[in-house]
């Protein structure tokens, strides 16, 4: 049980209960949305039309919204106390959302990370809070075919994860731009829509596609990145946008990812920053490391890992498609008979 459990790193703390969230897949068909205790156990459920991908946690209220897997259509808002549905969210017929979006700081917009397919460009579509969902307009992304945005610390500046793969939803699961696709992570002023800056890989991983982003202490924004290249070469993973503004690959470090068969499927940072969890349900491992030296701490090993999340006493607990909640030495503290979706979230 979470609350029994001592990290490898923390200890258990006492206080009110903490909630977790992540969207999973009955063994029958069908999706659902889940609400967990500290203890892993759950504390409500609610069906989803389509699978669900990532979810966004309105930090001073009670909405959680549900996102549905790239090309999704819809977005489900639920009462995180409750597990009742709040609102749903129909994007524009010339958009798709791609799996993520995150809430302004004072819980009043929902911004969501769109494609926009006809154009070949990315959006951040917002949406009002206060007016149940209505949509006000959009932000370009700074790239084509973003993915996972996050809101930095200070509240003002998102920076956005764009893969730089082409889709469209006639095509589902095609990548329609290989052969010229460039990712990038753009920094955009959410407030003013002013966009900050675009850093971009070098052309030796023009086929690297950034698709995970989390922030460190330091206002490091660690990301994870997937492959689309020869499948026999080694390439990092994973990288870091510094506060100087320098873009850096983790080419020193690309033994860590020799098990990851080209792909990250989540990026999280504990709740002090000091560490980022990386994931690969490809690989069957995760790793967490050191924020600071960039040396990797522990390893954990199962199936299908790939939802990671910062629990309460400091350390990352992991979801794998098995329906289990795994602490950082890899012993599932909970099970269900579902199968986690890729991410997780700490409400």
């Amino acid at each position: 049980m979470f609350a029994c459990l001592l990290g490898q790193r923390g200890m258990a703390l006492a206080g009110p209960i903490v909630k977790y969230v992540s969207a999973a897949q009955k063994p029958g068909g069908g999706f659902l949305a889940i609400g967990l205790d500290h203890n892993g156990e759950e504390l409500w459920s609610h069906p989803l039309p389509e699978r669900g991908h990532d979810s966004a946690v309105q930090h001073n209220g009670d909405h959680i919204t549900f996102f549905e897997r790239r090309p999704g259509e819809q977005a489900l808002v639920l009462n995180s106390n409750s597990g009742k549905a709040v609102a749903t969210i129909a994007g524009p017929k010339n958009r798709r959302f791609a799996g993520h979006g995150f809430y302004s700081a004072d819980g009043t917009l929902l911004y969501v990370v769109e494609n926009d397919f006809e154009e070949e460009r990315g959006v951040l579509g917002i949406y009002d809070v206060t007016r149940a969902y209505e949509r006000l307009g959009e932000l370009e992304s700074g790239g084509i075919g973003p993915h996972e945005a996050i809101l930095l610390s200070g509240g003002s500046i998102a920076a956005i994860a764009n893969g730089g793969i082409a889709t469209h939803p006639d095509f589902p699961r095609e990548k329609l731009n290989l052969p010229t696709m460039q990712s990038n992570i753009t920094l955009i002023n959410v407030r003013s829509g002013e966009l900050l800056n675009r850093f971009e890989l070098s052309d030796r991983y023009q086929k690297l596609s950034i698709r995970h982003l989390a922030e460190t202490r330091q206002g490091e924004i660690w990301f994870g990145a997937q492959y689309e290249g020869d499948p026999m070469r080694q390439v990092p993973l994973a990288g870091s946008l510094k506060m100087n503004g320098r873009l850096v690959l983790f080419e020193d470090e690309l033994a860590a990812f020799t098990q990851y068969k080209h792909y990250v499927g989540s990026v999280a940072a504990s709740t002090d920053g000091r560490h980022v969890a990386l994931t690969s349900p490809r690989g069957g491992v995760a790793t967490i490391w050191d924020a600071e030296t960039r040396t990797v701490l522990a390893e954990v090993r199962s199936p299908d890992i790939c939802g990671v999340l910062p629990s309460h006493d400091g350390t990352f607990l992991f979801t794998n498609g098995q329906g289990e909640i795994l602490g950082e030495g890899g012993q599932a503290v909970a099970r269900h008979t579902v199968a986690w979706d890729n991410h997780a979230r700490r409400i």
